[in-house]
């Protein structure tokens, strides 16, 4: 049995089980019949754990396909209703612009502006939910100095900062001032 995530389409997560000659099957087989779960997804992505072959085993490697693979894939993906909606307001500005450009130009003007506010949220957002500035760089398809550069005075208009973890994993943390 597999796992599924509404927004992240071909991509269903299963736990492969291991035979001796080191290949993955999905197929039904009795415990000592194989030598342990990887977790494996349907995409042709293979995780570089094993588990053992037990009923916790298989549930770990399922898990593990979640927080390695699809988690962070689905972090990255537009939820499906929202990606429909973009395809229309684009289609409908489009046929704006052939018949009225100026009523196109004021309302490209006012989604840009938004959407301006709506990254600054988004950039603080992720920093605040530990992404490191490459992260945020590469979602808005910047560099992780492009996106330091913009949005790294973010912190100074609304009081939190952020700082390196003791752990020095490269991630962050959010940090409130008084």
């Amino acid at each position: 049995m597999g796992r599924y995530l509404d927004d992240l389409p071909g991509h269903e997560g299963w736990a492969g089980r291991r035979l001796a000659d080191g290949t993955l099957t999905s197929q039904f087989l009795v415990e000592g019949e194989f030598l342990g779960y990887r977790p494996c997804c349907s995409c042709g992505w293979i995780g570089a754990e094993e588990f053992p072959p037990t009923d916790q085993g298989e549930q770990d490697a399922l898990s593990s396909w979640e927080a390695e693979h699809s988690g962070p894939l689905a972090a990255l993906t537009i939820p499906a209703p929202l990606e429909h909606l973009q395809r229309e307001l684009t289609s409908g500005l489009l046929e704006v612009a052939e018949d009225r450009p100026l009523a196109a130009l004021a309302q490209l003007r006012q989604l840009r502006e938004w959407c301006d506010r709506q990254g600054d949220r988004a950039a603080r957002q992720a920093r605040e939910q530990g992404a490191g500035w490459a992260e945020v760089g590469r979602a808005a398809g910047v560099s992780a100095q492009g996106a330091q550069q913009r949005w790294g005075g973010l912190s100074k208009k609304v009081g939190w900062s952020i700082t390196r973890t003791p752990k020095g994993d490269g991630k962050y943390q959010p940090r409130q001032h008084p």
